[in-house]
């Protein structure tokens, strides 16, 4: 699975505070998500099993999300301010799973 499918897939996980099972539906029944992971329309039938996102997700921890804000909250405001405001530090770090939590 591609990094940026990662990203995008672990952070509906951890803002939605949802399981595994939720974020495969997302993955393969949800159009506008499809179009933000790049699936064209109806006939992209591009699927994701729920072990290779489980697999995949387990490795996005919150550490691994805090270091991303962390990153993105010291990126100088006039590069881009709409992602700064995005992105700052700690803005969804009481709403995630626990960390490794790779059996739910």
């Amino acid at each position: 699975m591609e990094q940026w499918k990662i990203l995008a897939l672990g952070m509906l996980r951890l803002g939605l505070n949802t399981d595994y099972d939720r974020v495969h539906e997302l993955a393969n029944h949800h159009d506008n998500i499809r179009q933000m992971l790049g699936h064209g329309g109806w006939e992209d039938k591009t699927t994701y099993s729920r072990q290779t996102i489980k697999g995949n997700l387990c490795l996005f921890t919150p550490e691994i999300l805090d270091e991303i804000n962390q990153w993105a909250g010291s990126i100088p405001e006039s590069w881009n301010p709409w992602f700064r405001t995005l992105c700052r530090p700690g803005c969804v770090r009481e709403k995630h799973p626990p960390a490794g939590d790779c059996r739910a």
